[in-house]
């Protein structure tokens, strides 16, 4: 498991938000390579942080971006996740927005379900259903991937993160989905439609901590 990010910091607010999602993540104890403010597209760059950090298109990497922060400190429940994740060849692990993942995972049908997780296959059928009750992209960033996957959702052309966003279902880019039934990460500044799930608006106890140990910095 590794972190990587490719992420712009244009404002005193980022600066700190990027300090707050990262130290959010040391309980994974991952080895963490994040670009910042590069001229070169995004997707250009995680193809080399893939490249020169994994070994096989079967390993895993979390996406970061600096305003989506880890309220799962359980290193237990998230490695229980990722094996799950592993053991059904899973392609992209949806980590943000848990409310509205949560809902719209209900309606599709699943590969295999428990307590923890729900796998999905993203066919257009099941990607209809898991449009209600939110219409929904295809796929986003705010994910983990596994490198094999990434390698094609990274190589299309592309400037920015959110170019990379598949609005429609595309047959060549058809992946294994799972969604965790715990909340991984959480959107520090966006609510995404779902009203008061942000952290500036529903924030954890160490959110609070550290927002406040770096406001003072």
């Amino acid at each position: 498991m590794h972190i990587f990010g490719n992420i712009h910091l244009k404002s005193p607010e980022r600066e700190l938000f990027n300090k707050i999602a990262i130290e959010s993540l040391n309980f994974i104890k991952a080895p963490c390579a994040i670009i910042i403010n590069s001229e070169a597209s995004h997707g250009r760059n995680m193809i080399e942080l893939i490249h020169f950090n994994l070994q096989s298109d079967y390993d895993y990497f979390l996406n970061f971006e600096e305003d989506h922060f880890c309220v799962l400190q359980d290193k237990a429940i998230f490695d229980s996740i990722m094996r799950k994740a592993m053991e059904f060849n899973v392609d992209v692990v949806r980590i943000s927005f848990h409310s509205i993942e949560l809902a719209c995972a209900n309606a599709a049908p699943a590969i295999y379900e428990d307590e923890l997780v729900k796998i999905i296959r993203m066919t257009p059928e099941h990607f209809q259903k898991f449009c209600i009750p939110f219409k929904r992209f295809y796929l986003g960033t705010n994910c983990i991937f596994k490198a094999g996957y990434a390698k094609r959702f990274f190589s299309r052309i592309g400037q920015r993160p959110h170019d990379y966003e598949l609005r429609h279902y595309q047959s060549d880019m058809e992946y294994t989905l799972l969604v965790p039934k715990v909340e991984i990460l959480r959107p520090i500044d966006d609510d995404h439609g779902a009203e008061n799930t942000c952290c500036l608006k529903n924030p954890t106890e160490l959110f609070t901590q550290l927002y406040n140990k770096y406001k003072k910095q």
